[in-house]
């Protein structure tokens, strides 16, 4: 199984979370999800239904999706590995006979 790794994934996330925030925000300057950019502008201080309120709000967005991206890849290659599986639980043992402590 391949890992994921963390810093691409923190990127991706990050840019994407990002993007959709601004274009909320943009698209709050008409009126459109503007309740939205409420929620998020409690979290995301500087954000609003402006064009520099959007800009801030991005920034935000691209720090808050890059954590999440590299805390979901540390995860994943976490769980993907095994590592807190009981012994011969893992990707390599598979619970198989030759696994078994008595060796049966």
């Amino acid at each position: 199984m391949k890992n994921s790794h963390p810093l691409a994934l923190g990127i991706a996330i990050g840019v994407l979370w990002a993007l959709y925030v601004f274009v909320v925000g943009i698209t709050a300057i008409y009126g459109w999800g503007d309740v939205l950019v409420g929620v998020l502008a409690s979290l995301y201080i500087g954000y609003g239904p402006s064009f520099a309120g959007a800009i801030i709000g991005a920034i935000w967005a691209f720090v808050d999706g890059f954590i999440a991206g590299v805390v979901i890849a540390w995860v994943y290659n976490f769980v993907a590995t095994g590592r807190f599986a009981p012994e011969g639980h893992g990707p390599e043992g598979h619970g198989t006979a030759t696994s078994h402590p008595s060796g049966a």
